[in-house]
């Protein structure tokens, strides 16, 4: 890959980038960062800016979109690979026979175009349906009860911060603490 005019090294196996998604949300983000530049590049760029941003590039399968981009407000995930790992790994043995944990490397982009062109009758693709289904425009009742309750049974956890914070609320709330002490 190019940055900032020199031809360097990637890691571009899928398992880097599930890596380099799995970093903890508590981490600072400056070491965040950092730690991901170290496991794409391995030896990170003088300029770390621009590889910074190939990074980025690369990670997005060469496309731009989200809010950085003005896109607008970025989606709710749908999807989480380390909650949703073993959903994704039997949709993938299933439908294309790729074992994740034997093949010896897999590019990121390939396995990007796998996840994204995997059929309808995958457990995972359900769970990602209803995630994402906007309740407000299901106008029949008994549909808006089933995917309220979809919604509830496939929530993908809170970031470690915010669940801790949500965690000390309901404690304070049980126990009879000060919640504006949480807050």
């Amino acid at each position: 890959m190019e940055v900032g005019g020199r031809e360097v090294p990637v890691n571009a196996d899928y398992r880097v980038m599930l890596r380099i998604d799995e970093l903890p949300d508590g981490m600072p983000e400056a070491a965040r960062g950092m730690r991901a530049l170290q496991l794409f590049y391995g030896e990170v760029p003088a300029d770390v800016d621009a590889a910074a941003a190939r990074m980025l590039w690369f990670m997005q399968c060469g496309k731009k979109g989200g809010a950085a981009d003005g896109g607008g407000k970025p989606a709710q995930p749908d999807f989480s690979f380390s909650h949703d790992g073993a959903l994704i790994y039997a949709a993938f043995l299933e439908q294309y026979g790729i074992d994740l944990v034997d093949v010896p490397f897999l590019h990121w982009w390939t396995f990007r175009a796998l996840l994204d062109g995997l059929s309808d009758g995958h457990l995972f693709c359900e769970v990602r349906r209803c995630r994402a289904m906007e309740l407000g425009r299901v106008k029949d009742k008994e549909q808006q009860r089933y995917y309220r309750e979809m919604k509830k049974r496939y929530a993908l956890p809170l970031p470690g911060g915010e669940q801790g914070r949500l965690d000390a609320i309901t404690e304070a709330l049980l126990h009879g603490g000060d919640v504006n002490a949480v807050l």
